[in-house]
């Protein structure tokens, strides 16, 4: 009666059991995600425009005219066509592969696409981003300086 009575109770505790529980740790990271990005309030579509424009084009546009200058007018217009042409295209396929996925979470889409690998290959490549970002702002600032003291 005792080991009927055991049994029972662990299959009660075992019905009790969330489904999110048995799932793969990719289905798990997945559901995390999304229950933390459903807390955060979303932009608008003008104010996810003026973020875009603020973040990917403010450095670039302080940047440019030195750029210009270095690589000159006709070279560095096509390679900015060019780096452009190509981001896009990129962009619309990383789209595609969301949606087609059912996920929308861009970590998540290369770590379901590449493994677990790739996903710490894009991390790298991330953070060497960011990074590039940060120097090239802070060499910006102290040539800025430089040129206003001197």
């Amino acid at each position: 009666m005792n080991a009927e009575a055991s049994f029972v109770n662990e299959l009660d505790d075992f019905k009790a059991l969330d489904i999110v529980n048995l799932s793969t740790s990719f289905s798990k990271k997945q559901r995390v995600t999304e229950q933390m990005t459903a807390n955060i309030k979303k932009m608008t579509p003008r104010e996810t425009f003026f973020a875009l424009i603020k973040g990917y084009t403010a450095l670039a546009s302080l940047l440019m005219p030195k750029a210009f200058l270095t690589g000159g007018w006709a070279v560095s217009t096509g390679m900015l066509v060019t780096s452009s042409v190509i981001t896009t295209i990129c962009a619309c396929m990383l789209v595609d592969t969301g949606l087609k996925l059912g996920v929308y979470s861009y970590p998540l889409v290369v770590e379901k696409v590449l493994g677990r690998k790739g996903k710490v290959a894009l991390d790298i490549m991330v953070a060497m981003t960011q990074w590039s970002f940060v120097i090239s702002h802070i060499t910006f600032l102290f040539t800025t300086y430089k040129d206003t003291v001197d």
